[in-house]
C-alpha cells in the first residue's frame, strides 16, 4: 500500500515496514509516530535504514532474471517477502520490469553477487548509481 512519501509493507500481524527515499527519513518516522500513536500509544517508529540493502533488477528481462533467484510468485505490483537464494529478501514489485529487493545489509554484497552469476545469461548488468 502506497503513503504519500512511502511504500507501506505488511511483514508480521504487528509490523509493518515503510519504504521510502532516504532524504524523507525524518517525515516518515513523524508521520508513522502520529498515525501509531492514535491505533496504539506503545508503538515504535525506528530508522532501520542502515540495516539494509537494495538491489534493484530493470529492465523486459526483469522477472526472468528474478526467476533465476527464486520460486517466489511476484504480484504484478506490490510487495512479497521470502526467500531468494536461500536469504531472506522483501521484494517490491513496480510493473513487470522493475523489481526492488531489499536485503539485511549484511548479506548485501553475496545477493549482489549471486544475481551477477545466476542472472548473466538473462543480460543482467550493473549499473553504477
Amino acid at each position: 500500500m502506497a503513503s504519500t512519501r512511502g511504500l507501506v509493507c505488511r511483514v508480521a500481524p504487528d509490523e509493518i515496514l515503510l519504504v521510502g527515499a532516504l532524504d524523507d527519513v525524518d517525515e516518515l518516522l513523524r508521520s508513522a509516530g502520529v498515525a501509531m500513536a492514535e491505533i496504539d500509544p506503545d508503538a515504535l517508529a525506528l530508522d532501520v535504514s542502515d540495516g539494509w540493502d537494495a538491489w534493484e533488477l530493470i529492465g523486459r528481462d526483469a522477472g526472468a532474471a528474478f526467476a533465476r533467484l527464486s520460486e517466489l510468485d511476484l504480484p504484478e505490483e506490490g510487495f512479497v517477502q521470502g526467500e531468494v537464494v536461500r536469504l531472506p529478501v522483501k521484494v517490491l514489485t513496480y510493473g513487470s520490469d522493475r523489481l526492488t529487493l531489499l536485503i539485511p545489509a549484511m548479506w548485501g554484497d553475496y545477493l549482489r553477487e549471486r544475481i551477477v552469476t545466476d542472472c548473466g545469461a538473462v543480460g543482467v548488468t550493473e549499473v553504477p548509481t
